[in-house]
């Protein structure tokens, strides 16, 4: 299964635990329970250090799925998706990744810039650069303006960044996200880089320090 590391500078992330929760938890005789309120988001500093720099942070975050239905014989329009995660921070360098889908976590972002202890922006991602640093692109997503109700279009196969057509996207800015192999220590690996700031590996690996290891080690070569 795919794993994502969203990137962001991290010009202020406290050390402490930070928390907001609204919620109302129902229960009936059965023991069922129906969650109602705002979304909770919880980061939790845990006693583990990665990679000498990385301070770890035990999160939980919940996201609104717009959805119709009854439960208990009331009537809902969404439900609170739970999403477990790390966060890891890099306090010397200003920098913290959060293994969770991008969407998910620039709700985090969000919700955290509204906090007066926290500030935290976008990684700006230079397509151009990177690619003279890759030995090998296997896949492009480009976006598209139309009329098809398509957001992207993809391009895939040997040498494709030298494809006319597709060096004149890049050049424009068009290039949403890269698929490519990635050779680290003698072995090939297979990740994607985004746009919007994320690295996602499709690689199994052993243990979540080998993920945050390589997700940092794609960042200083080809991203930094």
């Amino acid at each position: 299964m795919a794993k994502t590391f969203f990137i962001c500078n991290a010009i202020k992330f406290p050390a402490e635990a930070f928390s907001t929760n609204s919620q109302l938890q129902l229960v009936e005789p059965d023991g069922l329970g129906l969650t109602k309120g705002e979304p909770t988001t919880q980061l939790l500093p845990i006693d583990k250090i990665y990679l000498d720099d990385f301070h770890t942070f035990d999160c939980y975050h919940e996201t609104t799925e717009k959805v119709f239905g009854k439960v208990f014989g009331k009537n809902f329009a969404y439900y609170l998706r739970p999403h477990k995660f790390y966060s890891f921070c890099n306090f010397e360098k200003e920098l913290a990744l959060l293994r969770l889908n991008t969407d998910s976590s620039e709700e985090v972002i969000k919700l955290l810039n509204g906090q007066p202890n926290y500030k935290l922006s976008k990684f700006d991602i230079d397509f151009a650069k990177i690619i003279t640093k890759l030995h090998e692109i296997s896949g492009m997503w480009v976006k598209v303006d139309n009329n098809q109700n398509l957001d992207s279009a993809a391009y895939f196969g040997k040498d494709v960044d030298r494809d006319p057509g597709v060096r004149e996207m890049i050049e424009n800015g068009e290039l949403s996200y890269i698929q490519m192999k990635y050779n680290k220590d003698g072995q090939e690996h297979k990740i994607g880089i985004s746009k919007r700031g994320s690295i996602t590996l499709y690689n199994n690996y052993q243990n979540i320090e080998t993920e945050l290891e390589m997700a940092w080690d794609v960042y200083k070569k080809l991203l930094a």
